[in-house]
């Protein structure tokens, strides 16, 4: 899992028969409303295919292909709050010598894809991992970045580094001009329709969507409890997950501890927030043990479940999440994937 990088995404325990498994692989999968979608490993084919499982008829089919995108690789879908639209993150090269045809140069995609019609909204060269769908799913914000900087090239012309704002319905674009706070992880918080922004010296930054302006916050993360009481940060290098209380900014060092001991670990990640539940999903692995995720409800202030597996993301209310099982070792069996209903451990 790509750093500071959320996978909102998930699923059901099937072995494929009529495709391969190494159409599963390791990669994301999306819930949309009637069927589970997930893009199979490029080939050397120009194009890639969305497979869906239908849940009415019970088999895969194709769902959307993208053409040219023979040297692409993806590193993630992610669906909208209405599961109406589906991100497909990607990492692409192209030759930039004529004469040396091993010289090639990095970059970014992000493919915004309309799950109604199945046709393409808009392509966003450059747009990085780091994004977020607006709570109303009429907007995404994203980080750019110019990957061919570190091979010491120039940057095209008209790529401008920074934060933009992508509107579907009036298909405008908005440069939030924030480069100067050297961003590096981003979420668009359904609490307060506010965008936050973690940067690289562990400072978070409000874009304030009323007054348009950026503000400096005491935060310490920068992913909230849809209620807007408690909020947690992604571990990194430096740190672990921690969760706080929003009106005072204290560390419940209480709650972390019942976690902790629920996990049998000290060791925290947040994976993601869920929506119905209130509750944060926190994930311990990869041991001996396996791979333990704990769900913590704030509103409880306790550990009101846990489930086994490795987590590659879940729906947009954080409802089902999709995992891979493990094996009688204890690893994830990648050749599967299983879908966990959270609702069931709603109290």
């Amino acid at each position: 899992m790509l750093k500071n990088k959320k996978l909102l995404i998930v699923f059901l325990v099937i072995i494929l028969a009529a495709y391969p498994l190494i159409l599963i692989g390791s990669q994301s999968i999306c819930i949309t409303p009637n069927r589970i979608s997930f893009s199979p490993p490029l080939t050397k084919q120009s194009s890639y295919s969305i497979i869906t499982y239908d849940f009415n008829i019970n088999s895969y089919k194709p769902f959307y292909s993208i053409p040219n995108r023979d040297k692409c690789h993806i590193n993630g879908q992610f669906i909208d709050p209405t599961g109406s639209k589906i991100a497909i993150s990607e990492t692409c090269k192209f030759e930039y010598s004529k004469n040396k045809a091993n010289e090639s140069q990095n970059y970014y995609l992000l493919d915004i894809l309309d799950l109604n019609s199945k046709t393409e909204i808009i392509s966003l060269k450059h747009a990085s991992y780091n994004f977020s769908f607006s709570p109303d799913g009429n907007s995404i914000v994203y980080l750019t970045s110019y990957l061919g900087e570190s091979d010491g090239l120039n940057p095209p012309i008209g790529f401008e580094s920074g934060i933009y704002i992508y509107n579907f319905t009036t298909k405008s674009q908005v440069n939030l001009d924030a480069t100067k706070i050297q961003p590096e992880d981003i979420n668009w918080s359904v609490h307060d329709n506010n965008i936050y922004i973690y940067n690289s010296y562990n400072k978070v930054f409000r874009y304030n969507m009323t007054t348009n302006k950026l503000e400096l916050t005491r935060y310490k993360g920068i992913y909230f409890t849809p209620d807007g009481q408690y909020y947690s940060n992604m571990a990194d290098e430096e740190r672990i997950s921690q969760i706080y209380r929003v009106s005072d900014n204290t560390e419940m060092t209480d709650w972390e501890k019942k976690i902790a001991d629920s996990a049998k670990s000290t060791f925290t990640n947040l994976v993601f927030v869920s929506k119905k539940l209130n509750a944060f999903v926190f994930y311990f692995g990869m041991t001996s043990e396996g791979v333990t995720n704990i769900i913590f409800g704030t509103k409880q202030g306790k550990v009101i479940g846990k489930f086994e597996g490795l987590v590659t993301g879940t729906d947009p209310d954080g409802n089902l999440v999709q995992i891979h099982p493990l094996k009688n070792d204890h690893s994830p069996d990648y050749g599967k994937i299983e879908i966990i209903d959270l609702m069931k451990f709603k109290k």
